[in-house]
């Protein structure tokens, strides 16, 4: 272990705070040390592993796809990009899928979106999007800003980019009042992960949902977290018996 840890120290950036346990394989729900010893994995690779380690099927599939093809870039046709989208359109009011590499990505994608879609089909010169506080939407330049953690997700990191308030969560009048003109979108997550797993009541959402069509801006979900049947239902959206403009979906989609 100490060479393991050794080496990460030596030749990683330190920006999380490990463990000090060092990981040689995984079954399951179980993950076992190079001394073997087993424990329970709880984390879930950060929510990732929603279908377990080293599932047999997956397994076998991806050594499959790996002696056929990885990767030839979106310069051509490719049969399990395709069948992919076409499942994930399947489990929800969608109709096309953005493919990217990762979470923060996707949310990069969303607002990436909403901007364009405002100013090239609605044609107004609107640009602004309304996070909750305490949300969590990625460390990319734009997520991090996104994120309504003005503190320790965005220290460091200044000049942040424009176009991004913070609201508290469950204050309809915040938001009624935070949006103006320059309003595009409104970004939430049905439950904030990083923010204590605070799910967003259904009154408070079906609030947002009249306001946004009210004042015809997007809403955006995101599901990097909550996506992908972690909550009973294939997106956690579908419990609020809403229908998001575009929403996000990561983590347990790559397992």
């Amino acid at each position: 272990m100490q060479t393991t840890k050794e080496k990460t120290e030596n030749f990683i950036m330190n920006t999380y705070g490990r463990y000090p346990l060092t990981i040689s394989h995984a079954k399951g729900s179980y993950l076992f040390t190079e001394d073997d010893e087993k424990y329970l994995d709880l984390l879930s690779g950060i929510a990732v592993t929603n279908l377990g380690h080293c599932h047999e099927e997956l397994t076998k599939v991806i050594t499959e796809q790996a002696q056929k093809l990885v990767h030839v870039s979106n310069l051509f046709y490719q049969k399990q990009q395709a069948e992919l989208a076409e499942l994930l359109v399947s489990t929800s009011h969608a109709q096309k899928v953005f493919f990217a590499n990762s979470g923060a990505e996707a949310n990069e994608g969303m607002i990436k979106l909403a901007r364009r879609y405002t100013k090239t089909v609605l044609k107004k010169d609107a640009y602004e999007i309304i996070s909750l506080k305490n949300s969590f939407h990625g460390r990319t330049i734009a997520t991090l800003t996104a994120t309504g953690q003005t503190g320790r997700i965005q220290d460091g990191f200044a000049p942040l980019p424009e176009g991004f308030k913070y609201v508290e969560a469950e204050n309809i009048e915040a938001l009624e009042g935070a949006i103006s003109e320059k309003t595009c979108a409104v970004l939430i997550e049905m439950i904030q992960g990083e923010g204590g797993v605070r799910p967003l009541s259904e009154k408070y959402v079906q609030a947002i949902v009249r306001i946004c069509k009210e004042k015809n801006i997007l809403l955006l979900v995101d599901e990097i977290q909550t996506g992908l049947c972690r909550t009973g239902k294939f997106w956690a959206f579908q419990h609020y018996n809403i229908m998001p403009d575009v929403f996000s979906s990561a983590k347990a989609l790559a397992n």
